[in-house]
This record gives structure tokens, sequence and C-alpha cells, in this order.
């Protein structure tokens, strides 16, 4: 009875050590990986030239892969294909703590839709205005209507990662607009009956996924089974 004791006591310490060492782990406590969906429009004429197809419409995904210092995105506008609908203009934010001037733009052409054509990167602190709201970051994308491979529209993608300020992660470019309404902006242009209107979409909503929270969670299951096994 002793020994079993000392052996339960002993596993219990090892899963206890395991949990701490865990939490103090140098990983970022910021988000791993953040997704905002783009089913809102912003101008009050743009409802007659909503996109076509269910919202959301667009969706922008960023991962740090756990390791801070750089961001991959993913850019994607939904739809079934129809090109005379496209993406011209794109804008969203920075943590305010960091300078945008300072970031470096990398075009992944490998992971994004063939032909597409490098958009234009341009950040400045809220330089960018968009219906009242300033933004950070803008991508101006090929509007070229005679080469639509060029363009992004309707089920195609961009990729591209973000770098050059030390620390950078998903979670510093989930931050709402300078009127606190928007984490990203949007230009979709070719849409409505005759394909001449245009329509502003935004996201108002992120979901992140906390890295640490994922270990704390994981460390907790292990003591519970642990107590389980041992309680028997």
């Amino acid at each position: 009875m002793k020994t079993q004791n000392i052996k339960k006591g002993f596993l219990s310490g090892f899963v206890l050590v395991i949990l701490l060492g865990l939490m103090f782990l140098p990983v970022q406590t910021n988000a791993t990986t953040v997704t905002w969906d783009f089913g809102t429009t912003i101008t009050e004429d743009s409802v007659i030239g909503n996109p076509i197809g269910n919202n959301p419409w667009l969706r922008l995904t960023a991962d740090d892969g756990g390791v801070a210092g750089s961001v991959a995105f993913t850019l994607e506008f939904f739809g079934s294909g129809d090109y005379s609908e496209y993406v011209s203009e794109f804008y969203f934010n920075l943590n305010p703590e960091y300078a945008p001037n300072k970031l470096k733009f990398d075009y992944d052409e490998e992971n994004s839709s063939e032909d597409l054509k490098k958009p234009v990167f341009q950040s400045k602190e809220d330089d960018y205005n968009i219906e009242g709201h300033n933004f950070d970051i803008k991508l101006l994308f090929a509007t070229n209507t005679d080469k639509e491979e060029e363009m992004l529209t309707q089920g195609r993608k961009l990729s591209f990662t973000i770098s050059g300020i030390v620390g950078l992660t998903a979670n510093d470019f989930n931050y709402l607009d300078s009127e606190d309404g928007y984490y990203a902006a949007a230009l979709v242009e070719g849409t409505g009956e005759e394909g001449e209107e245009s329509a502003w979409i935004a996201s108002v909503a992120a979901v992140p996924e906390p890295t640490s929270l994922l270990l704390l969670g994981f460390g907790l299951i292990g003591l519970a089974v642990l107590k389980r096994r041992y309680s028997k």
C-alpha cells in the first residue's frame, strides 16, 4: 500500500511539473491562428450590389505557426466563379504599438491561385480612409478585366507573408479601425445584375485560437485522466 501511494504521489507530481512547464514555456500567449469573415456591407447603397452568393463572401486567415516574427496570410474570395466580380482593394489593421511602415510583404506565388498578379502593398498608420474608417495596411489588386487570370475573382485566393517586426504574431492584426467598427474591409467590384455596381464589405468579428489556453487544456485533461485511473 505504501509503495502504491508513493507511485501515485510521484506520477501526480510528475504531471503537475509538466503542466507548470507548459504554462511557462516561452510560447506566445496570443493567437496562433485568427480568421476574419466578411459578411457585412459598409456603404448604405451597397445592398443593391452585394456580391453573389451567401456570406461570408470573403475570408482572411492569419497564421504565425506558433512562432513570433512572421505571419502567413490567406485571402479567399468565395463564390461559384462568376468572373464579373473581383476584389480591387483590401484593408486591415496592425497593433497600434507597432509602426506599420516597418512591415515587410512577401507574395507567396506557389500557394496563390495560378497567374494571380502580386498586389501592391502599402502600410502607414491610419492613413487609408474607407467610409470614415481609417486602416493601417492596404493591398491593391489587378483590375484589368482583359486579364481576368491576374485578378482576385470568385473562387480564387491570395497567399502572402508579413514580417519585419520582432515578436509579430497573428493576433497583432486583430485590431479594429480608428472608429472601432471593422477589423478589415474590401472593395468588391463588378457586382449587381449588370456587373456595374460595387460593394464595400467588412469583417466585424474575429475568431482567435489561443495557444496558451490549448496547452493548459491539454494539461488539465491529463490530470483528470490520471486522477480517474488511480482513484479506482
